[in-house]
């Protein structure tokens, strides 16, 4: 049985592509865009919504959500438990899964592989062949360098280099800039990494 229809009323044109709000049978409630049926399963909990666009061949389904100014698109897909929301983007042939959480500015494309209880957000980019399922990790964007931060249970890694998370509680301006961070960013990074790690609590 369907859960959702489409509003051929409420249409979003996007140069070739024309996308329509959905309405969920059940309670009338609007929900975000998507392209065509094939994009969100009738089956399980999965949903978009808000102005979050669903295109192309794209799929989302689960119990995923997709919300809040979120794009999913290309051959993109996006299901478990995952959620993909504030302005985050999944495209190319990305997955998002298990309870991985997309949101932010992030951007998860490429062959990229997002799942377990992985975090990404703020600026971050996920692509290539990369495969971020640590447990608990979260992903941050290193302003003005070429790498982005990761934080798990056990380590924080910085493009191919890995410390202990009490290396980098103790790491002064001087070590961080010897390993290529900014001086003007060392200051949010660090506050960013921090907040990170209370996060993501260390393994007792």
């Amino acid at each position: 049985m369907s859960k959702y229809i489409l509003r051929f009323d409420l249409k979003l044109e996007l140069g070739w592509t024309t996308l329509y709000r959905i309405e969920r049978i059940s309670n009338k409630e609007l929900g975000g865009y998507i392209e065509k049926e094939s994009q969100l399963s009738q089956y399980g909990d999965a949903w978009v919504s808000g102005d979050a666009q669903v295109s192309g061949d794209a799929q989302v389904f689960g119990d995923a959500q997709v919300f809040g100014n979120a794009r999913v698109s290309g051959n993109a897909q996006v299901y478990g438990d995952a959620r993909v929301y504030g302005n985050a983007w999944v495209s190319g042939d990305a997955w998002v899964f298990g309870n991985a959480r997309v949101s932010g500015d992030a951007q998860v494309f490429g062959n990229a592989r997002v799942s377990g209880d992985a975090q990404v957000f703020g600026n971050a980019w996920v692509s290539g062949d990369a495969h971020i399922d640590c447990a608990n990790a979260i992903m941050l964007v290193a302003f003005g360098s070429f790498y982005c931060i990761t934080v798990t249970r056990k380590y924080v890694f910085a493009g191919c280099k890995k410390w202990t998370r009490k290396e980098v509680k103790k790491m002064t301006q001087k070590q961080a800039i010897e390993h290529g961070c900014p001086k003007e960013n060392f200051k949010y990074l660090r506050q960013a990494v921090l907040a990170a790690m209370g996060l993501v609590k260390e393994k007792a």
